[in-house]
């Protein structure tokens, strides 16, 4: 007689080790996804951030002047929620305390996305990929009504060295601090990243999570104990920007995403061809940083090959098609440095001030409109030289 066959089941060891493998196994995908996840939104910030860039330089060419940052504290829903808060020039009347920091000509706030024509899609809001708004700062000087026809922004170089926004990179090795990249940007857009530590929230609170990365915590002028409030110790006119740095120490892990603009990108392309023939310019970059452990990109404005400008001592201004032309041989620092006339008056079609008339005088191609018609440009300072300016729709 056959003795009965005894199915040997698993032991309590073997069941043990089967399920410690399937939690590693578990653990090592989930880790992977989140990586793939994270490495995916942080593709996304960088490429709105470059869409905010373009948009920020639109805005500028048509209303010559920065937009004022919008109140974080306002939540989803808001009318003005999304829109440039105060007074261009000021970004802070009436004053937001908890919205808008002001400071050193520095305004900061979050991204004024409906103002730069910005689609939110189905909420309205333009949120980073984390759901956290963009922070914004500007240069408060930039904001002004036609600033970018006015002194000091006129200027390139070597009379614009009035300190604006300063940039930083990382620390140098030798000397423990950080390096600027430039002192001059106008403004700075902010992703904070997987934590987020200080941005604001749809809800018009800041992101309470802390971060012990000192440069996390200088981009969002905030302490690891309250990252809701800002610390008045941080410069408020500087901001970090370099690629990312994934490290088991919270203290060395940086995770924001940053782009600026030097005044040199916020050109219309006829003051950059004036300036690329006239030798006033520069080739300062304001770059939009990785944080996925690939290489930083930057994008300059670009020149056209329009017309050059034309000089007369004598006091008479010569048109081009750029949309610029000398009044004067003289340098100028500041625009009341410039005596001469400019003869040339708007004639139909014809706007002075910004591109397409926005903001300034126009003549209106046919009769029955805003009337500029006639206006006697007055010159005005940019580059060292008087001009008078021209633009044609």
């Amino acid at each position: 007689m056959r003795k009965p066959i005894r199915r040997r089941g698993f032991t309590l060891l073997e069941m043990t080790m089967v399920l410690a493998i399937l939690s590693v196994l578990a653990m090592l995908y989930v880790t992977h996804r989140v990586a793939v996840v994270n490495d995916t939104k942080k593709s996304e910030a960088l490429a709105e951030l470059q869409t905010f860039k373009d948009a920020v330089k639109k805005y500028r060419e048509l209303y010559n002047r920065l937009p004022c940052p919008a109140d974080g504290s306002l939540a989803r829903g808001d009318p003005k929620a999304g829109l440039e808060h105060g007074n261009p020039g000021d970004c802070n009347t009436p004053a937001s305390p908890n919205g808008i920091f002001t400071g050193s000509n520095i305004a900061i706030g979050t991204l004024p996305f409906k103002t730069l024509g910005l689609d939110g899609g189905q909420n309205g809001d333009v949120l980073d990929p984390w759901g956290r708004y963009y922070t914004y700062a500007v240069d408060v000087r930039a904001t002004a009504g036609n600033a970018f026809n006015s002194a000091p922004f006129n200027q390139l170089y070597p009379a614009d060295v009035t300190q604006r926004i300063s940039i930083y990179s990382v620390k140098d090795i030798t000397t423990g601090t950080p390096k600027l990249i430039t002192n001059r940007a106008l403004y700075v857009a902010i992703s904070h990243g997987i934590k987020g530590t200080g941005a604001f929230l749809p809800g018009g609170a800041r992101e309470s999570t802390g971060s012990s990365n000192g440069e996390e915590l200088q981009n969002c002028h905030c302490t690891a104990a309250i990252p809701t409030a800002n610390d008045p110790a941080l410069d408020i006119s500087s901001f970090i920007q370099h690629l990312a740095i994934d490290d088991p120490d919270d203290t060395k892990r940086y995770n924001n995403f940053t782009t600026y603009s030097v005044r040199e990108q916020l050109l219309t392309a006829a003051e950059q061809d004036y300036t690329d023939n006239s030798g006033a310019g520069s080739g300062a970059t304001g770059a939009t940083a990785s944080s996925s452990g690939s290489s930083s990109s930057s994008s300059s404005s670009g020149s056209s090959s329009g017309s050059s400008s034309g000089g007369s001592s004598s006091g008479s201004s010569s048109t081009s098609s750029s949309g610029l032309a000398d009044c004067s041989n003289n340098a100028c620092a500041i625009s009341a440095d410039c005596t001469c006339g400019c003869n040339h008056a708007l004639q139909p079609g014809e706007c002075w001030g910004v591109v397409g008339g926005v903001g300034g005088e126009c003549c209106p191609a046919s009769s029955g409109g805003p009337d500029g018609c006639g206006t006697t440009l007055p010159p005005y300072c940019f580059g060292g030289h008087c001009l008078c300016i021209n633009y044609h729709n």
